[in-house]
């Protein structure tokens, strides 16, 4: 059993600027090491062309050959973009990537040793204010109804039908996502510190 005070590295993690990734089983049920915490940050490897995939895939192979651990993130619309389809608002976004982080470490903990990490350094008030839907009942009704034409023609058996919420967030990103953690117990979960200080929280119980 591994003991935050015992390692240093994991003990100071969230106080430092360095990328790391928890992902995380919260189920309270689960008394397994089935959470994964990854660091020690190497650097990315990014693809955002299609002409660069095969570049991309053998530095990917270089770098577990030479026995990096490795956490792969597709942009939402990666999967269009990757297929020659139109991005919807993309605009003068950054186009859609696909990204390896590369980590020299990996630990695996038990639920309770991920809340007691948590609990150690992700102090402070945090919560959201403000959160609304992106789509109002008109939309959500034709997105619908475009799913059921779109079923019916035969051009898919399945939609996965989501869409964005916009919103606040105040506090620290660990300490919002500790108190949604405990809040919702998910099995799938994830708190990924990104470079340029980006976050990422998800709870998710079913994997997608």
């Amino acid at each position: 059993m591994l003991h935050m005070s015992a390692c240093p590295a994991l003990a100071d993690l969230l106080s430092r600027q360095a990328p790391f990734a928890l992902l995380d089983d919260a189920r309270d049920a689960i008394d397994q090491a089935r959470s994964r915490l990854l660091h020690g940050f190497v650097g990315q490897l990014r693809c955002s062309a299609n002409d660069s995939l095969a570049i991309w895939q053998a530095q990917l192979q270089s770098a577990l050959d030479a026995g990096m651990q490795v956490l792969l993130l597709a942009d939402y619309q990666w999967g269009m973009h990757l297929h020659g389809l139109p991005v919807a608002g993309a605009g003068d976004a950054p186009a859609p990537a696909l990204r390896a982080l590369l980590f020299q470490h990996l630990h695996t903990l038990s639920c309770q040793q991920v809340s007691d990490w948590l609990a150690a350094g992700a102090d402070g008030e945090a919560g959201l204010l403000g959160w609304q839907p992106e789509h109002d009942q008109a939309r959500f009704t034709r997105s619908v109804d475009a799913i059921h034409q779109a079923i019916a023609r035969g051009d898919t058996y399945q939609v996965n039908h989501t869409f964005a919420l916009h919103g606040l967030a105040h506090g620290e990103p660990a300490a919002l996502y500790a108190r949604l953690r405990q809040r919702q117990p998910a099995a799938y979960a994830a708190l990924i510190r990104l470079p340029q200080a980006q976050w990422v929280l998800s709870l998710s119980p079913e994997l997608f």
